[in-house]
Parts: structure tokens; sequence; C-alpha cells
């Protein structure tokens, strides 16, 4: 499968996760154009190279002429700057490692393809619709908590590929269990994964508890259930709070399924933040909810290989 790329304006982006592959194309002046998902089976190598195939012939059957110039894709897991493989541990796509994520790609591919962490592309993708914020840190709160930061318009990366990893920050000194295999990080406490955990470790299995939804309706008649997300709260607006400090940070943007959750405590969590900081940075931070939905990783990767292009 290849796709051809001589006179087109177009971008594609992917975006990777452990239940679908999401997809779409378009550019930073007219926007996401398409958007679609292709259901995962399985996270296998496999599985992932099957959807993008699927993806790169509905991509030929229907825009035709209107070629693709580049490609990015949006991943979980730290990709090393200079090898371009995903490494170290990969706790929500757990087989997803040691592995560059543009070997999924049929070896005849002509395009570029260009590929980065996903949490780093919704900090991008929102990046973009703040125009006159230099320095913008995105949040994602899921099955795991994400972070990325852009500054005028580029992300950071850190020396190696591997800054922002908010997720795996130490909040509890020899704490809970986390998919990563330390303890104490704050994904164990503040993300959907660690909460469920926390519950079944609590001696609360019976309670119907198997997502956010469910432990956000039982937290209004369970006091224990209430506690962990209060306390999942408390360290996250630490977390973020303390990264705003450190990096003198404009805006933060807050994404994430779970913000998409009419119930969680949103605006509890936006208050801690700005409560948590000095004056001099709580009067001029701007704390929002992120505005892409489950649409940012795949714009965010179309503004990524654009910018190869411009």
């Amino acid at each position: 499968m290849v796709l051809k790329s001589d006179m087109s304006n177009l971008f594609l982006g992917i975006d990777i996760g452990g239940s679908s592959v999401k997809y779409g194309w378009g550019d930073s002046k007219t926007g996401l154009l398409h958007f679609a998902k292709v259901p995962l089976q399985n996270a296998s190598k496999k599985a992932l190279s099957d959807s993008v195939n699927h993806i790169l012939s509905t991509v030929n059957s229907e825009i035709g002429p209107a070629e693709i110039v580049a490609v990015g894709v949006g991943t979980p897991g730290m990709i090393n700057r200079q090898t371009g493989r995903i490494e170290g541990i990969n706790p929500n796509l757990s087989d997803w490692v040691d592995i560059d994520p543009k070997s999924i790609f049929p070896e005849e591919i002509s395009t570029k393809v260009i590929a980065e962490n996903d949490a780093n592309l919704m900090a991008l993708a929102e990046a973009k619709l703040l125009p006159e914020v230099t320095h913008v840190l995105g949040i994602t709160i899921g099955s795991g908590i994400g972070c990325g930061y852009v500054i005028n318009g580029q992300i950071y990366r850190g020396a190696h590929g591997f800054a922002m990893e908010l997720g795996h920050n130490t909040v509890v000194i020899d704490g809970a269990l986390c998919n990563c295999g330390r303890r104490g990080c704050l994904e164990a406490y503040s993300s959907v994964n660690g909460m469920l955990n926390l519950i079944r470790n609590s001696g609360l299995q019976n309670e119907g508890v198997t997502n956010m939804q469910d432990l956000l309706l039982n937290s209004k008649k369970n006091g224990q259930i209430k506690k962990i997300i209060d306390k999942s709260v408390e360290y996250l607006s630490i977390a973020i709070s303390n990264l705003v400090i450190d990096l003198d940070v404009e805006a933060v943007v807050l994404g994430g399924g779970v913000m998409e959750i009419g119930y969680y405590p949103g605006q509890e969590l936006k208050n801690r933040i700005s409560n948590n900081l000095p004056n001099l940075l709580s009067k001029t931070l701007i704390v929002k909810t992120a505005v892409l939905g489950n649409k940012a990783g795949v714009m965010g990767a179309i503004h990524l290989a654009e910018s190869e292009f411009v």
C-alpha cells in the first residue's frame, strides 16, 4: 500500500489506543475533515498492522487524488529520540514495547511517518487552540495518566524523549503497586485503573464497580469509594501544581476520558490546582477542560505531520 505525496496538503493522523485505533485526515487550516476508528481485538503487532492497512485502504479509496503528504502517529509509551523505538514499560499496552511504531506500516509505503507519545499530541492539539499562550501543559486522565508540555508550539521531550511522565511521579513512598511495577506512582492513585485496583485491594470486590461511571455513582453511597476518589483528586492536583511551579506554565488543559464524564469532580480538581499555587502563579494561570475530546490525539498527529513540511 503506497500513499502518494506530491501535490497534496492533507495529512493523516493515527492515534493508537488499547481498544481501538482512531484516525482522520485534514490540516491545520481546515481542521479535521474525516474521523473514524478501527476496533482492536487485541494489541498485538499483527492486529495493529491490520488496522493500519485498513486505514490506508480507506484513505486511498475515499480521498482519491487528494493525496496524503505525511502521517503522524500517536502511541502510548516513551519513544527514544535517538532510536525512534518505544522503550521501558508500557503498562496499558504491555506488548507494545521495544518496537518502532513505524514498523506496523507496510514496508513499501513511501510517505513519511512520524511517531510521538499520545499525551504529547493531545497537548499539541489543544495548544494550537490557544495561539496567544506560549506554555501549555496537557494532562490526560483515563486508564492511565498522560502528560505533555508544549512551548511556543513545539513539544518538549527532554534529553532522551522521556520527559513529562507525570503518571509515574512518586506521590506515596512505598505506596500502592503501579502497573509499571513501581510503588506509589500517581497513576496508581489517580487513573481509572489505579482507582479500580485500590477498590479491589480494599475488599470492595462485590460493589459492582468495573469502570469510572460505576466508581463515581457508587461514591455517592459508599464512603470508602468516595475517599479513594477524593484522594485521587488531591494527589493529582498536587502533582500538576508542582509541575506548574517548576515549569512556570501559562495554561493547564485537562482532558482524557474521565474529564468527559459529567459527574467527575473536574471543577474541584481545577480549584485545588489553583489553590496549591503561590499567588504569583495562581492569578495568571489558565486551567481549562480540553475541547477536542477523543479527537485530540488524531488532530495532534496531523499537526505533528504537517510541522515536518512547514
